[in-house]
């Protein structure tokens, strides 16, 4: 059995193959969900679960040389079991409070960081051309959805619920293959950092053809997804990627990037001029900016600043009390305690919460000096890119409560350890 997980010929699935069935999950559970039945949903999240944990005590149990590791992760779960069983104890929480915190903060963040760890490069590359013809299949999905009316079946929402996010009057949101708008565009973020750190990398391994795609697809996305992160952060990565790759190469490749530059700059804005794209999108970010200042939006994704202190608790009230999962469960609408990231870690595990957040911010400012510092001395812009994308991860995408996103940052962090752990042979 210690084969299931090399990458080496096998008659059983190794995990490539594993890693891509959860993928399909996360990614394409939106189709069972919408269009089929919404009742299928805790039974995909299930099975997904179920993967994920059969993955985690495979790799944990294996031979893979993972050195203290090991020791660190379980340490940390059994903190995080006792915390929350604690506080379920105190507080009276039923077990699926519990339960949430395991899959939150202890089962997928595990599982990112052995399979990160320990994957092959074939496993890397199956698991990386997965997402991207992903996004190739999405595009003429979400393409026909915002062609198609609100009450269209292509836009139907899942259950019996007629709400649906609007981008501007008779055109929606997009959601492709996921249930919510939150899913397409969190998927959007990926796809756009994939592409253009194989862009900066110089398709590192994967064909020019499939890293134009990739590009391709994530611009789609992003400006079809209705969503100001996704959208805002294309846009800042794509002139990041160009303008670092273009001073950091000399001759002909630089006038070749600037070239590639003003094209696809000159395109976007003709799209966005020439089409009601460009004015639907910017009626979204005026309308968002009347009900909310970017200020205030932007400090409540790092800080939480839309709960007040006297509302916090040393002890927290519960880890995995705020997710969606429990929401679900005991049949509450939307977060049960905070929508914002920081504000729910914070509430659910009070100083506990904090310590995490400043953890998270230690390695946000780490990852963007890497990124920095490569860039100014190595004259490699790919690694900040790539930087860019986790940080967007960590600082504003709800992981600690969406259960979509959550699967999805960890497929992503897999693949964030696969770029950085074969850069230098397959991509340098």
């Amino acid at each position: 059995m210690d084969n299931l997980f090399t990458g080496k010929k096998y008659s059983g699935l190794d995990l490539g193959c594993v890693l891509i069935l959860i993928s399909l999950i996360v990614i394409f559970e939106g189709v069972v969900r919408k269009w089929i039945s919404s009742g299928l949903g805790l039974s995909l999240i299930a099975v997904q679960d179920l993967l994920v944990v059969f993955v985690v005590f495979r790799v944990f149990l294996s031979n893979v040389r993972l050195g203290d590791i090991r020791g660190v992760l379980l340490i940390y779960s059994l903190f995080i079991f006792l915390v929350s069983l604690s506080q379920a104890v105190i507080y009276e929480h039923p077990i699926i409070v519990v339960a949430s915190a395991l899959r939150f903060w202890v089962l997928y963040p595990v599982f990112f960081i052995l399979c990160g760890l320990s994957i092959t490069r074939e496993q890397f590359y199956r698991l990386l051309y997965f997402f991207i013809y992903s996004g190739v299949v999405l595009v003429p999905l979400v393409v026909f959805q915002y062609l198609s009316p609100p009450d269209a079946f292509i836009n139907k929402q899942v259950g019996e619920s007629e709400y649906i996010f609007l981008l501007v009057d008779g055109v929606v949101r997009t959601t492709g293959t996921f249930s919510f708008t939150m899913g397409m565009s969190s998927f959007s973020i990926i796809l756009t950092t994939i592409s253009l750190t194989l862009f900066v990398m110089q398709r590192g391994g994967v064909g020019g053809k499939t890293v134009l795609l990739a590009m391709i697809s994530s611009a789609v996305l992003a400006l079809l997804s209705g969503s100001r992160a996704a959208v805002l952060f294309f846009g800042f990565s794509i002139a990041v990627s160009f303008f670092f790759t273009m001073i950091n190469s000399s001759g002909y490749r630089s006038f070749y990037y600037l070239v590639v530059s003003i094209v696809v700059t000159g395109l976007l804005l003709l799209i966005l001029s020439y089409s009601d794209l460009g004015s639907n999108l910017l009626a979204r970010f005026s309308a968002a900016s009347e009900s909310e200042s970017y200020l205030y939006r932007i400090s409540d994704m790092l800080l939480g600043v839309s709960v007040g202190f006297d509302d916090v608790w040393a002890l927290g009230y519960g880890i995995g009390s705020g997710s969606n999962l429990t929401a679900r469960a005991l049949d509450v609408q939307g977060f049960a305690l905070a929508e914002s990231e920081p504000a729910r870690i914070v509430l659910e595990a009070g100083v506990l919460g904090v310590a995490v957040l400043i953890f998270k911010y230690f390695v946000c400012l780490r990852l963007l000096l890497t990124g920095l510092s490569d860039v100014f001395f190595y004259r490699e812009p790919a690694v900040l890119v790539l930087c860019l994308g986790v940080v967007v991860v960590l600082v504003s995408w709800p992981i600690s409560g969406q259960l979509t996103v959550s699967s999805l940052a960890a497929l992503f962090g897999i693949i964030v350890f696969g770029f950085i752990r074969f850069r230098r042979s397959d991509f340098g």
